[in-house]
C-alpha cells in the first residue's frame, strides 16, 4: 500500500506546506551488488517527508523545498524567477541532494533520472532587446559525488544552450542555436579492455539552424539543418565523431475540401551511435514522435488526412527509408479510418477505429 498527506498554508504572497508519503510492500526491495547501487533501498517499507515554501516579492518569485528520507538523508532545492524588466527575465536553481538520499516515484529538477547523488546550479536568461528578436540562454553545472549506472567513478559535467529567435514578420521565423555538453561516461570494452570499464570525458556540440515560412493561410514551409560533433578524451587518446541531419517540411491545407498533407524529405549522416541525431518526426493525427538517426541514409514521408464527412475521417501515411551500407530499404504504408457513432438521445458520441 501507499499513503500520503499534505498540509498547506497560504497568506497573501506566501505559501508553503508539509508533505509526507509512505510505502509498504509485501516483499522487500533488493538492491543489486553493483557498487553504484550501494545506497539503494533495501526494505519493504519506505517513507519521505518534505517542507516547501514559495513567495513573491514584486516581480520576483522564490521557492524552495527540503526533504528527508527514512534514514534521514537530505535533499534540497532552492530557486527563483526574476523579471528584471520588460525585456529581461532570469531564472536560477540550486540543488543539493545527498548521494545516499532515496525516494520512490518522484521527480526533481536534476540531470539524473532520479533525485539523489547530485549537486548543481542552473541559470537561464531570456532577453528581448527588440520586438522581433529574442535571446535565450541557459547554463547548468553539476557533479555526482558517488558512482552512477554508466559511470565508474564520481563525476561532473556541464551543459549550456544559446539560442536566437528572429521574427521579422508574423509569417517568418529564424532560429539559430548552439548547445554544448561535457560529461563523463564509460567507454566500450573494445576501446579499454579490462574488468572495469574506463571513464572518458565526452564533449558534445550541436549546431542548429531552422527557418519557418508561412506562405499563406494554407501553406507552411520549414527547413532545418543540424550538426553534431562528439569529442571523447581518455588520457592522451582522443576520438572525434560527427553527425548531420537536414530536412524540408511542407504542410498544405487543401482549401475547404477537408484534405491536408504533410511532406518531409530528410537526409542524415552520422558516424556511429554516439553521434546520433535526434529529431521529432510527424505521425498520423498531427502527432510527433522523437526519433534517432545514425548511419547514412534518407527518409521520405507523406501524410494525407481527410475529415470531409462529419462521421468518418481517413488518414494515410507513406514512409520510404533508405540506408547506405546498412539494412535494406523499407517502404511502409499505414491507414487509419475513424467512424463516429452518434446516439439519438443526446449529443454524446463514441469513436470506433
Amino acid at each position: 500500500w501507499a499513503t500520503g498527506a499534505r498540509y498547506s498554508l497560504h497568506h497573501k504572497n506566501i505559501s508553503g506546506g508539509i508533505n509526507v508519503v509512505a510505502y509498504q510492500f509485501s516483499m522487500p526491495l533488493v538492491a543489486t551488488a553493483k557498487a553504484y547501487d550501494r545506497n539503494s533501498i533495501n526494505s519493504n517499507f519506505w517513507m519521505n517527508a518534505s517542507a516547501d515554501l514559495s513567495f513573491y516579492l514584486r516581480n520576483c518569485h522564490f521557492f524552495m523545498e527540503n526533504a528527508l528520507d527514512k534514514k534521514g538523508f537530505y535533499a534540497g532545492l532552492f530557486g527563483g524567477l526574476l523579471s528584471l524588466s520588460k525585456q529581461l527575465d532570469l531564472g536560477i536553481v540550486f540543488r543539493l541532494l545527498s548521494e545516499k538520499y532515496q525516494s520512490l516515484y518522484s521527480n526533481s529538477f536534476t540531470e539524473a533520472s532520479f533525485p539523489g547523488n547530485e549537486k548543481g546550479f542552473f541559470m537561464a536568461v531570456n532577453a528581448r532587446p527588440f520586438s522581433k528578436l529574442e535571446f535565450q540562454f541557459f547554463a547548468d553545472v553539476f557533479c555526482f559525488p558517488w558512482l552512477r549506472y554508466t559511470i565508474n567513478r564520481p563525476s561532473n559535467g556541464m551543459e549550456n544552450l544559446f539560442q536566437l529567435v528572429y521574427q521579422p514578420t508574423k509569417k517568418d521565423e529564424l532560429i539559430l542555436s548552439s548547445r554544448f555538453e561535457k560529461k563523463d561516461q564509460n567507454v566500450s570494452a573494445s576501446s579499454a579492455p579490462g574488468p572495469l570499464k574506463w571513464v572518458a570525458t565526452v564533449q558534445k556540440r550541436v549546431w542548429r539552424i531552422q527557418w519557418v515560412k508561412k506562405l499563406n493561410d494554407l501553406t507552411r514551409l520549414a527547413l532545418r539543418m543540424e550538426s553534431v560533433s562528439i569529442l571523447s578524451v581518455m588520457g592522451v587518446m582522443q576520438q572525434v565523431e560527427h553527425g548531420f541531419l537536414t530536412f524540408i517540411d511542407w504542410k498544405y491545407q487543401w482549401g475547404r475540401s477537408g484534405f491536408s498533407s504533410h511532406l518531409r524529405c530528410q537526409l542524415f549522416d552520422a558516424d556511429s551511435y554516439e553521434s546520433t541525431v535526434y529529431v521529432f518526426t510527424p505521425q498520423i493525427g498531427g502527432n510527433y514522435q522523437l526519433s534517432q538517426f545514425s548511419g547514412k541514409g534518407a527518409i521520405y514521408m507523406l501524410i494525407i488526412e481527410n475529415e470531409l464527412l462529419r462521421s468518418i475521417s481517413c488518414r494515410g501515411a507513406f514512409n520510404y527509408e533508405y540506408r547506405r551500407n546498412g539494412p535494406p530499404s523499407k517502404l511502409s504504408f499505414s491507414l487509419q479510418i475513424a467512424m463516429k457513432l452518434y446516439h439519438l438521445g443526446g449529443s454524446k458520441n463514441s469513436t470506433l477505429f
